[in-house]
């Protein structure tokens, strides 16, 4: 095993055998009859099942060997690819097999540690199938991390697990929707500073992608021979359904509304869910602008969101115009509590001068208030993070000008640093 990056050998004795795996428990923190009766049951009739439904099949996984280990650290279980493909200097730690290993139960932190362990099964095990199908059955390169990292996040969420963690999780993803969805890296120190925001953004953009279009898309993801953004596009327009910047704006309003169509997550996250936060504090007083440079500018990296909120008072017509690149998605989101109508999306269109205009109440009479959703694209072809930052400029205004109260002025930021640490 592997414990805080270094390789050990350990005793462990056999506890449980199911008709998918075998279970050893390592050192003495010891794992009663019942418990691993229960664990190989969850494992057999639910966890591996859901899971090749949702990620594929691979050649020869018929069983796999779970390994309950006491690490040392906060791990919570990993999958080592060296057990099926050693690599140079490594080849003396391998275990030949299909392993993964998970933090013994008696050191799993919540009040329901079973819930742990089994939810960090179904996280590897989603890691095992990809690398099994993708690096030794096609030959393919393999997923890149952070869409592995979602895909895991969302075979914990396809097996009805949702632990304090994963609330953590979608809790810094929400208050930083401008967080790069590509950047995630392995390395201890980004996860240790990085974690939460990293794993929710990629989780949630996975969970909403698999609750649009099922399991038979998330198994050609793993399939095919492109990773990260540029497999999804490709399974995308495979199947007719758009492309993937699509799919990424789409998911911005997604992120507002979580509705039961086109803009949410399909059940998927139950009861869970929280909304963006805005880049400004709501904006009520204008006019109002904000500034092409400097800390309080409005500046997305790319495969990044921002969200902007308006809200005019009843008989007081606004508008908002916004200057950005081709590079940036615009949607505008109106809403109104209780209104028949409910909400109405409309996706906006640059001029040739790159300028957008909203008048609040133009598409939704009667309506107040609207949500401006930004999705700053980057480029497939490019790597991970490719692409330049996109800055957007917004100026709003009554169209009768005797209701400003003031001169243009920009509302104060209340935006933390934009690396969330939980």
């Amino acid at each position: 095993m592997v414990d805080n990056g270094v390789y050990k050998r350990i005793a462990c004795d056999q506890v449980a055998v199911g008709t998918r795996a075998t279970v050893f428990n390592c050192g003495q923190s010891q794992l009663a009859p019942r418990e691993a009766e229960v664990l190989i049951h969850a494992f057999d009739k639910r966890i591996f099942p859901t899971d090749i439904q949702d990620f594929g099949a691979p050649r020869g996984l018929h069983a796999v060997t779970i390994v309950m280990a006491p690490f040392s650290g906060t791990t919570f279980g990993y999958f080592n690819e060296s057990d099926l493909a050693p690599a140079p200097g490594v080849a003396a730690h391998s275990n030949h097999g299909n392993f993964l290993y998970v933090r013994s139960l008696v050191s799993m932190p919540d009040p329901n540690r079973m819930a742990d362990v089994q939810e960090a099964l179904a996280h590897e095990l989603q890691h095992l199938i990809d690398f099994r199908i993708r690096v030794l059955d096609r030959g393919v390169a393999p997923q890149q991390v952070w869409l592995n990292e979602g895909l895991s996040f969302y075979a914990q969420l396809a097996n009805g697990f949702w632990t304090p963690r994963d609330q953590l999780r979608l809790e810094a993803a929400a208050s930083d929707p401008g967080w790069p969805l590509t950047s995630m890296t392995e390395s201890a120190e980004f996860l240790r500073q990085f974690g939460p925001v990293s794993y929710g953004r990629a989780g949630m953009f996975v969970a909403y992608l698999a609750g649009q279009y099922g399991p038979r898309f998330t198994r050609d993801l793993v399939r095919n021979r492109q990773s990260g953004m540029r497999g999804i596009d490709a399974v995308l327009r495979r199947e007719k359904r758009g492309t993937c910047v699509d799919a990424f704006a789409h998911w911005s309003v997604a992120q507002v509304l979580n509705d039961a169509g086109l803009y949410g997550y399909r059940g998927i996250l139950r009861n869970h869910f929280v909304s963006p936060r805005s880049t400004y504090p709501t904006v009520t007083s204008f006019p109002f602008e904000t500034p092409a440079t400097g800390h309080d500018a409005v500046v997305l990296q790319p495969w990044t969101q921002g969200y902007m909120r308006f809200s005019a008072p009843p008989g007081l017509p606004v508008t908002i115009q916004m200057s950005a690149p081709s590079s940036v998605r615009l949607a505008a989101v109106f809403s109104t509590p209780g209104a028949p109508l409910g909400n109405t999306v409309r996706w906006l269109k640059h001029d040739q001068n790159h300028g957008v205009t909203v008048h609040i109440g133009s598409y939704a009479p009667g309506r107040g208030s609207v949500t401006i959703a930004m999705s700053a694209i980057g480029n497939l072809q490019t790597g991970l993070t490719g692409g330049r930052a996109a800055t957007i400029q917004f100026r709003a205004a009554s169209i009768y000008p005797r209701h400003d109260k003031g001169m243009s002025r920009t509302t104060p930021s209340t935006r933390p640093n934009a690396n969330i640490v939980i």
